[in-house]
């Protein structure tokens, strides 16, 4: 009996570990009603809570002062700079040739997650300011490969708790 060429043995392996990754993402897709519905209750839990606490009178911005400190967080003040990893709340219009092709409104973007093709460009920016990006346009139809123009005004700012803001210790500030 021959033994098995080079490449038979990697077809093998290739073919193993594509049923092995199936395997992972029929055990997801079986998981995923669960948690959501885990995060559902959550949402509706805390929203109560919400509720509750400003009908005592406890302002919105002391309750998610209190939130963020929880989840290691903080409220950049408007002398900082956006560094990887801050996360900030943006709008932002894209525009190709003059027509906007998308629009959006106060959305969080986790700067280094590259969720969005402008978010480089809002390293050593801060709050209140708008950011101009310019990129290639890589979608389909008329507009492919064309630049797209990015109008991106930074909202607000969180940052780690252990990144100190500038007026207590070493954070980031603007020069």
């Amino acid at each position: 009996m021959r033994s098995k060429t080079k490449m038979g043995r990697l077809r093998e392996d290739l073919e193993q570990w594509m049923k092995d990754v199936s395997e992972r993402v029929d055990q997801y897709k079986a998981e995923l009603p669960a948690l959501a519905m885990v995060v559902a209750d959550l949402t509706v839990q805390l929203e109560a809570h919400r509720q509750f606490l400003l009908k005592l009178g406890i302002p919105e911005t002391e309750y998610e002062k209190e939130i963020d400190n929880g989840r290691g967080i903080r409220l950049m003040s408007p002398t900082e700079v956006l560094a990887k990893d801050d996360m900030a709340w943006v709008s932002y219009k894209a525009e190709v040739e003059g027509t906007v092709l998308h629009q959006q409104d106060n959305i969080p973007l986790r700067i280094g997650a590259e969720a969005a093709i402008f978010e480089d460009a809002l390293i050593g920016k801060g709050i209140g300011d708008t950011v101009h990006h310019e990129a290639k346009y890589l979608g389909e139809g008329d507009a492919k490969g064309k630049m797209i123009i990015f109008d991106v005004q930074i909202l607000k700012a969180k940052t780690k708790l252990n990144k100190e803001a500038p007026d207590v210790g070493t954070g980031a500030a603007r020069g």
